[in-house]
Parts: structure tokens; sequence; C-alpha cells
């Protein structure tokens, strides 16, 4: 079992939206089997697979939020801002053999993702389901 229960709970309604979350549980957990391997490029590959799926997942968010004029617009992205910053940095220290950081690493995440999706992202997205029954309308 990995650190997220896949139940519904982490579900916006949203099916584009809500794959992507759970491609980034997935390698979250990826993330964390990878640490605890012996072999450095399979935690380097799982690193560098994370980063690049959260940029492209929060480039996707803030594209929708931007586009429907969601009114949490900067409060979210600060979010969004601030998770890149503190996964970069967990990441270099990973990367220069600090041991401690990737269990921190993966903790963040387990914590800040299901915080984040429970309740940031489900008032982005109830926002963009409205706007798009008004816009259909």
């Amino acid at each position: 079992m990995g650190l997220f229960h896949r139940s519904g709970g982490y579900s916006v309604f949203i099916p584009e939206i809500d794959a992507e979350h759970r491609a980034t549980f997935k390698l979250v957990d990826e993330l964390a089997a990878a640490l605890n391997s012996r072999a450095r490029g399979a935690r380097g590959k799982a690193i560098e697979s994370l980063l690049a799926l959260l940029q492209d997942h929060f480039a996707h968010e803030e594209r929708l939020m931007r586009e429907s004029g969601y009114d949490a617009f900067e409060w979210h992205k600060g979010q969004h801002d601030a998770a890149r910053r503190k996964v970069k940095r967990f990441a270099r220290r990973i990367e220069e053999g600090d041991r401690k950081a990737g269990v921190e690493m993966i903790e963040y995440l387990a914590s800040w993702l299901q915080s984040h999706v429970s309740v940031s992202d489900r008032m982005m997205a109830a926002y963009l389901r409205n706007f798009e029954r008004r816009r259909a309308a």
C-alpha cells in the first residue's frame, strides 16, 4: 500500500485533473520506493519525473484558473509556487547526498498533496464546473 489511499477522497470531479492527481500520487509512491533502493539512477529518474509532472500539472491548473477568471487564482498559484520551491530544494539536497532529505520530501509531499487537493483543488474544481455550466447554458 502506498502513501495515498486510492478512494474517492481525492477526487475533485474533473476527470483530467483527477487523472493528474492519481499520476502524481503514484510518482510520490515510486519515489519513496526508489529512495529505499540502492540504485542511484532510479532515485534521480523518479525525482526528475515527479518534478516534470508537478510542473505540468500546476501549469494546467493555472491555465484553467486564468481562462475562467478564478478569483482565488493568486492564492492558489502561490501554493503551487511554494511547493515548487520546496520540492526543488529537497531534490537538490537529495542530489547532494543528504539522506534525510528524501524522507522529508516524501513526508512533505504526502501532507501537502492531501491538504491541497482536499481543500484548494476542490474549491477550484467547484468553480470550474460551475463556470463550464454557465458557459454551456
